[in-house]
């Protein structure tokens, strides 16, 4: 047989599938805290991967936790097989590396796995320290670790006096130590009966001033470590519903103004800003106008809206106290340390009548399900990580769903980008007053003076600017949590990727990831585009003064850079209807011959994208408030006529005994504002996207938000960029340049078994529709914010 001249090319696949990444360890059992560093191999002349990750051959939480380190040599592929970091019985936890020059130091857990001496039996005991974390290191690129080991002592607190556990503490780590301005930090949680994520935790950060010069001098048993909060006073936690502190993480916004941020059980990310390396944290923020009312949360935003949009202190201005939640009930948990039943297993039932409470309460919505400015957030593992460029990415859950006390839909992760930028003016929004600007940190050498800054600094105008963000990791495998099995709080498995953490490849700047569902751990690469892409959401439009035009000038790679994406973008649209001025109409011209929709079982995709003129739901949510019911006004139909026979007769048709069906999709405007659109096979399989009215333009801040037409700022022409992947199976619509953000969760779940969907013949009804475009793939978020900025807001 003659030898092919041509080697096939290899199998493609869609690079965000979780099922797509190299294996790093398939062992069954329980995985997690998998992290990952690049290092330098003198040995071997090259850089190689070592990952740290702990592992049990049972169940979450479960006996013989062991934690464990692999390395692979050739950028992931290959995986060493696993190697305990500890040789002797107690059971190890949570390590996190981090890189010093030729040396990785690893920070742990470690504790004897016992149950309390004469207590409660609790179900898990891996959340336990005995005298406080501990610190190991290899300078050999990973291969082994040292056989000494350096306590990081963890002094005992208020919430530890209540452990049925004692003397040993509750707590576990979730963030990577780091080194800041030459300071060594990372940030923990307590918990209050060492039995896991219990009701009632807090947030604690460690800090050592002198971590580097004992590296430097290898007396590494003279290293000084801090605790913060100070003393024998409570953590940071967030002082609604379960008064959770959860899996904290640190970042760095400028000199000594640092971010703290943690989960929570009611669908966003709480934080505290520090403006003197760590030691006080407050929820005081004057870059983003908030006030210091505690104990009100402060929920990570994707940049702060203007000071006119909304009465929220979550929204960066002064809060209507007549909003806040009756604190009654948060008082009384917050003073009695000594409750009964703090936890899952005991019921808890305090802290679920204050969750439920406050889920339903005015605060809540104000604050949280009617302000789009929230990133969104469950339950679940979130991962900051700062790029060698400065910027940040955020790794989450991007929906806000609190079912099963917040351990649901983390299926899919989402990535953002994120920009360390000033505020142009005290008080004024970024999108508003297009006075964002990086600075250095030189500018803020004033308020820097002493090492540590003992009060806010008030010139500090930084913070960090968030991408709207990108679907980059999905797992669409067998669904515990959806299986018949009873639902435990207690061992609740993550359905999809958790615990991820993140590198930049040394030789290539991709973005390098690891993860696992808890059942096998993986290896990916992050598609640079999609990272590049965000990077230029954050690029402003040059409506510029003197004071920005520096910025401006050094942004023009940038602004090239979104050109060439346009440009890409407006040839790969296959239907363009869209002039200046056209008037489309129900005449015979309307009328448009489409591609055929993509079969969504393929894993494909497609985006349909429509330009409203005199798009103002407000006017019709305000006359037709209870018309849900009324009859809609049809902007673009897109149903193609078709018989209903498949090879037989069909059983399910939509008009009974009728020999045709109607196929394809359709975009309606609803009597109350809705925006409808929806999709057919022309049987069974149906699907439709409401964009709610009240969701969009209830609130100046949602108004501000889409910037509608109806905004004080807001463009004449609305876009819509409907998009629906066939990969994660998911539909979003970005709305003009935000992604919609509706509560308790802003993109939508295709049904798996939508096979092929028409939409040949398209026909335009409404002459408010002044721009159609249709793409035979599903665009990115970043490329729909950029056809925005191209035709209806241009350069």
């Amino acid at each position: 047989m003659p030898v092919p001249r041509l080697v096939p090319p290899g199998r493609s696949c869609d690079s965000r599938d979780l099922k797509a990444g190299s294996v790093v360890s398939d062992l069954n059992g329980y995985y997690d805290s998998q992290n990952i560093i690049s290092i330098f191999d003198e040995r071997l002349a090259r850089s190689v991967l070592s990952c740290v990750l702990h592992h049990s051959d049972n169940r979450e939480g479960g006996a013989g936790l062991t934690l464990s380190h692999t390395r692979s040599t050739n950028g992931g592929k290959i995986w060493s097989p696993l190697i305990p970091v500890e040789t002797y019985p107690p059971q190890s936890h949570d390590g996190y590396q981090l890189r010093v020059g030729s040396r990785i130091y690893l920070f742990y857990g470690c504790n004897r796995g016992s149950q309390p001496a004469g207590g409660p039996q609790i179900s898990r005991t891996d959340m336990q320290l005995d005298e406080g974390f501990w610190m190991k290191w290899s300078d050999d690129a990973g291969r082994s670790f040292s056989g000494d080991r350096v306590c990081i002592p963890i002094p005992r607190t208020e919430i530890d006096r209540c452990n049925p556990c004692a003397p040993t503490i509750g707590a576990f780590c979730c963030d990577k130590p780091q080194l800041i301005d030459g300071t060594l930090f990372f940030a923990f949680q307590k918990t209050r009966d060492g039995n896991g994520e219990s009701y009632g935790s807090e947030v604690f950060v460690v800090r050592s001033r002198n971590f580097l010069e004992k590296h430097k001098t290898e007396k590494l048993f003279e290293i000084e470590f801090e605790v913060f909060p100070r003393g024998t006073v409570s953590g940071l936690q967030t002082p609604r519903g379960l008064l959770l502190g959860e899996e904290p993480h640190i970042m760095q916004i400028s000199g000594a103004k640092m971010l703290l941020v943690w989960r929570t059980e009611l669908g966003f990310l709480d934080s505290c800003v520090s403006f003197d390396y760590g030691e006080n944290w407050v929820r005081d923020d004057p870059t983003i106008g908030t006030k210091n009312l505690s104990p009100l949360p402060t929920p990570l935003l994707y940049e702060p809206p203007p000071s006119s949009s909304t009465s929220s202190t979550a929204c960066g201005s002064d809060v209507d106290v007549s909003l806040l939640n009756d604190t009654k009930l948060n008082a009384a948990l917050l003073s009695d340390k000594r409750l009964n039943g703090l936890t899952p297993a005991g019921g808890g039932e305090q802290f679920m009548r204050n969750r439920e409470e406050y889920l339903t309460s005015r605060e809540h919505a104000a604050f949280v399900a009617d302000n789009p400015w929230i990133m969104r957030h469950p339950r679940g593992a979130f991962t900051p990580f700062r790029l060698a460029n400065g910027h940040y990415v955020l790794l989450y859950y991007n929906n806000g769903r609190t079912e099963r006390v917040g351990y649901t839909c983390r299926l899919i992760y989402w990535l953002s980008v994120g920009k360390i930028v000033r505020k142009g003016e005290l008080g004024s929004s970024a999108t508003s007053s297009g006075n964002i600007t990086t600075v250095t940190d030189s500018a803020n050498a004033a308020c820097q003076s002493d090492h540590l800054l003992r009060a806010p600094c008030e010139s500090d105008q930084r913070y960090i600017r968030w991408s709207q963000p990108e679907i980059v990791l999905f797992w669409d495998g067998v669904c515990f949590d959806d299986s018949t099995r009873e639902w435990s709080e207690e061992y609740a498995i993550v359905d999809g990727p958790g615990y991820a953490d993140f590198q930049e490849d040394v030789e290539t700047g991709e973005l390098i990831v690891v993860e696992s569902n808890k059942l096998t751990v993986r290896f990916h690469r992050v598609d640079t585009y999609l990272v590049e892409s965000m990077k230029l959401q954050l690029v402003e439009q040059p409506k510029v003064d003197k004071v920005q035009q520096d910025e401006v000038n050094e942004e023009k790679k940038n602004e090239k850079e979104t050109l060439r994406m346009r440009e890409r973008l407006i040839r790969d649209s296959l239907v363009q209807s869209y002039e200046s001025g056209a008037q489309l109409t129900s005449s015979s011209s309307s009328t448009l011959r489409c591609p055929v929709l993509a079969d969504l079982r393929s894993g494909g995709g497609f985006t349909i994208r429509v330009v409203l003129d005199q798009f103002d739901p407000k006017a019709m949510l305000t006359g037709n408030a209870n018309s849900e019911d009324a009859p809609r006004t049809m902007l673009v139909n897109g149903l193609t006529t078709a018989s209903s026979a498949l090879d037989e007769p069909a059983e399910d048709v939509v008009a009974c005994d009728s020999p045709t069906i109607q196929k394809g999709y359709t975009i309606e405007l609803g009597a109350n504002g809705d925006l409808i659109f929806s999709l057919t096979d022309g049987f069974k399989i149906q699907f439709s996207m409401t964009l709610s009215a009240k969701s969009l333009v209830a609130s100046p801040a949602q108004t501000a938000y889409y910037q509608l037409a109806s905004a004080p700022t807001g463009p004449p022409l609305t876009s819509f960029c409907f998009v629906c992947d066939g990969g994660p199976k998911v539909a979003t619509c970005v709305i003009n340049d935000r992604l919609y953000n509706a509560a308790p969760c802003g993109w939508f779940s295709l049904p798996r078994e939508f096979g092929e969907i028409g939409g040949a013949d398209v026909e335009v009804v409404s002459s408010n529709v002044k721009g159609l475009q249709i793409f035979d793939r599903a665009l990115s978020t970043s490329e729909c914010i950029a056809l925005f900025r191209e035709t209806v807001v241009p350069y």
